[in-house]
């Protein structure tokens, strides 16, 4: 995958995010750029049910990063 094909993922990823009233909250723990799943991770954040990721933050919050 290109950097550019990643910065889309993550543009999109971000567009996920604010689109989400839920995950607006967890902006900062969803889009953290070093989440070492890389693509993966952005796909996720793009196709994941809100639920999920809310509770997949919720989690990362209480045991930190």
């Amino acid at each position: 995958m290109t950097n550019e094909e990643r910065i889309t993922l993550y543009a999109i990823a971000v567009m996920r995010v604010e689109r989400e009233p839920e995950l607006l909250p967890y902006r900062d723990v969803i889009l953290h750029e070093e989440w070492t799943e890389g693509d993966e991770h952005w796909n996720w954040a793009i196709d994941a049910p809100v639920e999920e990721i809310v509770e997949w933050a919720e989690s990362v919050g209480r045991e930190g990063r």
